[in-house]
């Protein structure tokens, strides 16, 4: 049997019944909107606010467990690096020039 899915609820409905892809309530429940996702992201913008600020908030607290742990290293160029053996004290990039720094202060 032949049938035509919702772009909305996803459920399978007659061939014929669908108006531009949704079904008779998710047309009136869902106006100006073509997809799911659309609808998602008109529905809540705050939402989005809100996780940016928890992920910012959980990327300080694991930054700062990291550093209290001594995993995560503060080079002298300025740049944090997670330490390749106890006795690394730079970064190791090309742009990184905390060993003229600490030569200079010497």
């Amino acid at each position: 049997m032949l049938s035509e899915k919702c772009i909305m609820c996803c459920f399978d409905f007659k061939p014929g019944t669908l108006v531009e892809g949704k079904c008779g309530p998710c047309v009136v429940k869902y106006p100006g909107v073509t997809s799911m996702k659309e609808w998602r992201e008109k529905q809540n913008p705050e939402a989005k606010e809100t996780e940016k600020k928890i992920n910012k908030r959980v990327e300080e607290i694991v930054t700062r467990t990291l550093t209290e742990m001594g995993l995560l290293v503060d080079c002298p160029c300025g740049k944090a690096f997670y330490r390749k053996s106890p006795a690394q004290r730079y970064c190791g990039l090309p742009e990184c020039d905390g060993k003229e720094k600490e030569k200079e202060t010497a």
